[in-house]
């Protein structure tokens, strides 16, 4: 994902996210604690990115590399 700072969605998201987690808002199916908070990150994620812009673009499946992936340039 790739986000301006001005927007502040990395904030919102950070809220939104403990705010579900204090709720206990979680998916309802998945049974281990990591795929609840997986499942919530996602969703708060989504809320997150439409309650600062409608400028969102989704690109071909040939941009998800995972950046932990990816080897540092030398």
């Amino acid at each position: 994902m790739v986000v301006r700072r001005g927007t502040g969605f990395p904030q919102k998201a950070a809220d939104l996210f403990g705010r579900s987690v204090r709720a206990g808002l979680c998916p309802r199916y998945v049974g281990k604690i990591a795929s609840a908070f997986w499942g919530s990150s996602q969703a708060t994620l989504s809320v997150a990115i439409w309650s600062v812009t409608d400028r969102v673009r989704i690109l071909e499946p040939t941009y998800n590399v995972p950046l932990h992936s990816r080897v540092p340039f030398q």
